[in-house]
């Protein structure tokens, strides 16, 4: 289980998040929605450790951080249990596919070579990349290049997976497949926590649904309680904002 607790975050005057709760069961997945701006790459940067929090606790299991005094050993400690899937893919372009998935199992995990090998192979190979471990980003289309990035969070075994909006540099083309490989992950229990702007994907996928806006938990629930029945106006307001179609009854 990965529970956050009461996390704050300013960029200089400005505060991007204002005291956020967050729990991910095991096994589940849930997905963070919400307008540009509302903080949703920040909590992401933050659970990882990527940005120091002003204040907030992190507990993964019985493993517990403050996310504002973590020190280097517990900033690798929770990228030992937690993998990043970015908007960018954030590949190493002089690497071929292979050899950037293997990078974190080495780096971080500190494998050995012929282990780390093949552990990257197979994560590569439980995305349907098996035919390119040697070709090198340049090679690849976007939708290949993020599944590359799938992988090398997968072949950490991480506790929880941490996409921030996957599909967001996709032509729409290659949207579908990497979709198609997250929604598999979910069905396999892997535990994820998805910030993204597809909402039909979210309502498909998503056990708990939270809504934040301005750097709050304006609403959360399952699918159905944040799609067809919101209690908050905000919620209501945003939903129309995105979805021509959209109707809810309360």
């Amino acid at each position: 289980m990965i529970h956050l607790t009461n996390l704050h975050k300013k960029f200089g005057n400005k505060e991007v998040l204002r005291g956020i709760d967050l729990l991910v069961e095991d096994g589940k997945t849930v997905a963070v929605i919400g307008p540009s701006g509302s903080g949703k790459t920040t909590l992401l940067r933050c659970l990882n450790c990527l940005e120091r929090a002003d204040e907030g606790e992190l507990a993964i299991d019985n493993f517990h951080i403050s996310l504002k005094k973590h020190s280097g050993r517990d900033t690798l400690s929770v990228r030992r249990k937690t993998g990043m899937v970015f908007q960018q893919y954030n590949l190493f372009r002089n690497m071929t596919a292979l050899r950037n998935v293997e990078l974190g199992l080495r780096a971080v995990q500190k494998k050995k070579q012929s282990q780390a090998e093949q552990e990257a192979k197979s994560a590569l190979i439980r995305v349907g990349l098996e035919e390119y471990f040697n070709q090198y980003p340049s090679e690849l289309s976007g939708g290949q290049q993020q599944r590359v990035g799938i992988a090398r969070a997968v072949a950490l075994n991480p506790r929880i997976i941490l996409f921030d909006e996957p599909t967001s540099a996709l032509d729409p083309e290659w949207i579908g497949e990497v979709l198609g490989v997250i929604k598999q992950l979910s069905d396999q229990g892997q535990t994820m926590l998805i910030v993204s702007h597809e909402m039909n994907f979210v309502r498909k996928i998503a056990d708990h649904v939270v809504f934040i806006d301005e750097g709050l938990v304006v609403e959360e629930g399952t699918p159905d309680d944040i799609f067809i029945r919101p209690q908050k106006e905000r919620t209501v307001q945003f939903l129309k904002a995105i979805t021509d179609d959209w109707y809810y009854k309360i």
